[in-house]
């Protein structure tokens, strides 16, 4: 599956390096640290789970900035 550029966030500031999205299938990590590293990003510590109020799936992670 495809993760989608616009259901995704970056907040890359040094006191707040993490990412955060929403998808209408699970996504898997390997795909969540495969999108990170296409942005230039590590993405460690990743969270999955299913919004049964919104009726999708969020995940989110820390992130390292390749370089």
């Amino acid at each position: 599956m495809k993760i989608e550029d616009n259901c995704v966030e970056y907040r890359s500031q040094q006191h707040e390096m993490l990412v955060e999205g929403t998808a209408d299938f699970k996504p898997t990590k390997n795909e969540i640290m495969e999108h990170g590293a296409k942005k230039g990003f590590f993405v460690t510590d990743i969270e999955i789970w299913f919004d049964s109020m919104q009726g999708f799936w969020r995940w989110n992670g820390n992130i390292i900035r390749l370089t």
